[in-house]
């Protein structure tokens, strides 16, 4: 039998490696909604990954709901008890702030993304 502690970051690995993969809004609702403060260095990486996926990629859903998706995201890194050095610094600052400037995210998002680095940079 697996500890609950090992269970619940099995959990969480497989929830957030099946993330990127999911077209579904609502099922992607649900799967960020479930993540939790305390994620391990990869499912961190993983989460940065999705948020520079670009639009076209989503091809079942609309822009407004990406961009929702991608709110919730930087919602829960932000949630984290402690960040990884690589993404505590440069990398999540880069991928926010190709965010905020990408001219092809909406007004949304791009706010979204300039919130989340000004918490960063406390």
């Amino acid at each position: 039998m697996v500890p609950p502690p090992v269970r619940e970051a099995v959990d969480a690995t497989a929830r957030v490696e099946t993330l990127p993969q999911a077209e579904d809004y609502e099922a992607m609702l649900v799967e960020v909604s479930g993540l939790g403060d305390s994620l391990p260095d990869r499912q961190i990486a993983d989460l940065y990954g999705f948020l520079k996926r670009p639009l076209h990629q989503f091809k079942d859903m609309d822009a407004p709901s990406v961009a929702s998706l991608k709110n919730q995201v930087m919602d829960r890194l932000l949630e984290q008890k402690t960040l990884p050095t690589d993404y505590a610094g440069k990398a999540s600052a880069a991928t926010l702030r190709a965010l905020a400037d990408d001219p092809a995210a909406n007004t949304v998002l791009r706010l979204a993304a300039r919130h989340a680095r000004s918490h960063l940079s406390e």
